[in-house]
This record gives structure tokens, C-alpha cells and sequence, in this order.
């Protein structure tokens, strides 16, 4: 868990975990779901990752909205407490707590100062869906729980500028988006949980079916540039199976599309490469195959391990033992690329940025 305190800016929004997400807008600090505990069995649910940061380090707080408290991977025992000490607390469909939470029904409006002297921000309470929208509804149409999102508008936004409207997998949200017309999008809700079954990769793809208008703020159709590095003595045949195997992992897991392929093959003689076992006690032999992926900043640990996993799988069936993979992930940013005539044309907008 990181010591730094969380630095003040004039509009960002940063991910303390799932679900918090903590929003500065207008001078103001908001922080939503506040979910705070460490990782652990909690009930039927288990939590993988605690907070990013302690709460003690977020620093001084105007708003925490709140979606709903019945279950512990929304607001947790930290979360109430860290909840309370702020000077407003919004709720939807939460019941059982107290002052100074302010609860708001569906599309009812909570308007505060703004801190930058743009006026006032107005929070406006949105119908959202807790889960998939053809889960089984209980007698009040609610899948799971009552839940509520929240929209922020006022001053120079423009109403909906910034708004936490649903929670679920990616397609609902994709939706919400598309409807919202919403240029940005940040997933909070993927990580952290056993329970989650979609990670950055098939939100981005969602969003990525789309078009440009919407996208995730995680990279999930990046173009990687990937380096093959082996030992001279296979047939051409044998070099393209590979070059194909390592494609088809990264397409399956990451979703990149199918013509996003860049590979550089290089063979070397035995002496020119020198590949210990770091330790390990095991033994690589000489159908070894290196690799590394270029990729473009934000894949989550788990992504990453994914990605190993189905590079090795899918070497295993050429016949490459896993003593004889050995894979790693080189992470940049799009002024790092030019595809062509000197020009970096992610910087110069002639290519739009995966993931913006």
C-alpha cells in the first residue's frame, strides 16, 4: 500500500480500488463507495486487493455519494467510518445510516459550492442496474439490490459531464455510455473481487465495438509490437507457428483486433544466447523462445499473468515446454510510437489514442 498522500488537482479522477473512485471537480474533493477494508473472506465474497492507499492518505473530503451499503463490496466497516467523518454524505437506496448522510431519491438534486468560484456543483441522483439487465428482479424490479449512481453537473460542466450512472460488466456500461454521448470512460468496478469474470481486456473491447466515441481509460485495443527471439535451427514453417501462437494469445486475451499483428522474428546461434533459469532449478534446452511485448501502459497484474499463461499454453501445443518460454511485457506511452515517415502520428492525431 502506498505512504503518498494523494496531491491535489484541478480535475482528475483516480482509482483507489474497487469500487472507490475518488473525483476532484470545481476545488472539491468526492469520493464514492468508499470500500476500505483489506483483502479477506467477507461473507459469500472475497476480497483480493485492498485500497491502493490508506485512507489517511486521501486527505480532506467535501462529498462521499454513496451507491448502496448492502453488501461489502460496496461499503465496507472502514468504508462507514471514513464515510462519517466527511461533511456530506450522499445516499440512493441505503437504509440504515445516519446523519450526516442526506438520502436522495431518483433524480433528485443536491446542489454545493463549488471551491474554484465556478458557481455551484449540482449531485443528481440516476436510476442504475446492480448486475446484468436480464438478471432476476425482485418484487421491486431491483436485480440483487436497489442501487443508485450519481451525476455531477454545474458551472462550466455540461449536465452529465461527470457521472457514475451503473455498475456491471462491460456491455451495460457501453450502453450507458453510448447513451451519455461520454467522450471518457473509466471502469471502477472489474478488480479486486473473486467474483469479477471481466477484467480491463473485455471492458476495453466493449467500449472498443463502439467507436471512438466510446472508450476506456485503460489501453484494451493497443497495437503491441512483439520481439520473437529463438535459436537458429528451425524450419520457416516452425518460426510462423510460433509467431502465430504468440498472435493468437494476446487476440484472446487482451482483444486486440486480428490485423494489429507486429513481430519481429530473429534467430541466433546457440553461443550468442545465454538464458539462465534465475534460480529456479530447472533446465532450458535449445528450443527456447524469448519474447517480449511492447505494449502501451495499464495492464493490470492479473492481465499480465493472463498473458503469460496463454503464451505458454499455446507453445505447449508446438511442443515447447514451459522451461523453454520465457516471456516479459515492456509497458510505454503513445509518444513512444511512429509507424511510418518519421511522423509520431498518435501525437499528432492521426491515429486516435487506444484507450482516449
Amino acid at each position: 500500500m502506498s505512504t503518498t498522500r494523494l496531491s491535489w488537482r484541478e480535475c482528475a479522477i483516480a482509482l483507489l480500488g474497487d469500487p472507490t473512485a475518488v473525483i476532484a471537480i470545481g476545488g472539491l474533493r468526492i469520493v464514492g463507495d468508499p470500500n476500505l477494508d483489506g483483502p479477506g473472506p467477507y461473507g459469500y465474497l472475497t476480497k483480493t486487493a485492498g485500497p491502493a492507499v490508506d485512507e489517511d492518505r486521501v486527505g480532506p473530503v467535501d462529498l462521499v455519494p454513496v451507491s448502496h451499503e448492502a453488501h461489502a463490496d460496496a461499503l465496507d466497516e472502514r468504508g462507514r467510518v471514513f464515510a462519517k467523518t466527511a461533511p456530506m454524505m450522499l445516499i440512493g437506496a441505503a437504509k440504515r445510516l445516519r446523519p450526516p448522510a442526506d438520502g436522495l431519491f431518483p433524480w433528485a438534486s443536491h446542489a454545493l459550492p463549488r471551491r474554484d468560484g465556478g458557481g455551484g456543483l449540482t449531485v443528481t441522483a440516476v436510476p442504475a442496474v446492480h448486475g446484468p439487465e436480464d438478471g432476476e428482479r425482485d418484487g421491486d424490479g431491483t436485480v440483487h439490490w436497489e442501487v443508485t449512481g450519481f451525476g455531477l453537473s454545474g458551472g462550466s460542466m455540461r449536465p452529465g459531464e461527470v457521472r457514475r450512472p451503473a455498475t456491471g460488466a462491460g456491455q451495460p456500461q457501453r450502453h450507458t455510455a453510448a447513451v451519455l454521448g461520454a467522450g471518457v470512460v473509466v471502469p471502477a468496478r472489474y478488480d479486486g473481487w473473486a467474483h469479477f469474470s471481466e477484467g480491463v481486456p473485455e471492458i476495453g473491447h466493449a467500449f472498443y465495438e463502439t467507436g471512438p466515441s466510446s472508450a476506456t481509460d485503460r489501453q484494451g485495443a493497443d497495437m503491441p509490437l512483439v520481439r520473437i527471439d529463438l535459436i537458429r535451427g528451425r524450419r520457416p514453417d516452425e518460426l510462423r507457428a510460433i509467431a502465430d501462437a504468440t498472435h493468437r494469445a494476446l487476440v484472446d486475451v487482451l482483444h486486440i483486433p486480428e490485423r494489429d499483428r507486429f513481430q519481429l522474428i530473429t534467430e541466433h546461434d546457440a553461443d550468442h544466447v545465454i538464458a539462465l533459469d534465475a534460480g529456479l532449478g530447472f533446465a532450458r534446452t535449445d528450443r527456447l523462445v524469448l519474447i517480449q511485448i511492447f505494449t502501451q501502459s495499464g495492464r493490470t497484474t492479473e492481465v499480465k499473468q493472463r498473458v503469460f499463461r496463454a503464451v505458454a499454453e499455446q507453445l505447449e501445443h508446438l511442443g515447447i515446454g514451459g522451461e523453454d518460454v520465457f516471456v516479459s511485457m515492456v509497458e510505454n506511452g503513445p509518444q513512444d510510437w511512429s509507424f511510418g515517415f518519421g511522423r509520431a502520428q498518435y501525437t499528432e492525431g492521426a491515429l486516435p489514442v487506444p484507450g482516449r
